[in-house]
């Protein structure tokens, strides 16, 4: 049988779900259907790229680095805006939790919590069921960074190669796990490579 694609590239929003020709992902901070990391954009981190190689690297392949959930379905959503920074975060948690989601990683963000940012999270975990993962930040110090910091997400801090907190991962009574962050091997953008955090 043939792949039928919900939303193919041909100007029309054939999924009616508001967002045109979104076959592969979703770009929330240019709100177009571009999520790819674009290097030449000093804005636009390639954080998600080295996650997402982490998290869902294909196994067995001979290439680079094998994910830890390799058969998960990845969708990816960009919440960088093109020469701006960072700017949509908790509009692609919502975006990515309305497309079906079970997990979603936030390897992002800022000390200034609001209502409208706690609602998008309780809307992601509560009425949609997904669980969100959060970054606990990279201060080594107790001021909370959110959406770690919120009610409804996990929040993970780094760790060493030896197990330990890393110098640099930040920490407060809002963290709940740990996971490694030091000296580690993923997708680079075009590439793979070990990821070394300058705290260490």
């Amino acid at each position: 049988f043939p792949v039928t694609i919900p939303d193919p590239i041909d100007g029309i929003d054939n999924d009616n779900d508001g967002y045109l020709d979104n076959f592969r992902g979703w770009d929330v901070g240019d709100a177009d259907n571009n999520p790819n990391y674009t290097p030449n954009d000093s804005y636009n981190s390639n954080h998600g790229v080295l996650m997402s190689g982490y998290i869902a690297a294909t196994s067995d392949n001979n290439t680079g680095v094998a994910g830890i959930a390799y058969n998960a379905k990845y969708l990816p959503v960009k919440i960088v805006k093109s020469n701006e920074g960072w700017v949509r975060g908790y509009e692609g948690i919502v975006y990515a939790a309305r497309k079906g989601a079970h997990f979603i990683n936030c390897s992002w963000g800022g000390t200034t919590p609001t209502l409208f940012a706690q609602d998008a999270l309780r809307y992601a975990v509560v009425d949609k069921g997904c669980v969100v993962f959060a970054a606990a930040g990279n201060s080594n110090n107790q001021t909370i960074v959110y959406p770690s910091g919120y009610e409804h997400t996990i929040s993970v801090g780094a760790s060493t190669v030896s197990n330990t907190k890393s110098s640099g991962s930040s920490y407060y009574r809002q963290v709940n796990i740990h996971a490694p962050g030091v000296n580690t091997y993923t997708t680079t953008g075009n590439s793979y490579g070990n990821i070394y955090r300058d705290w260490e």
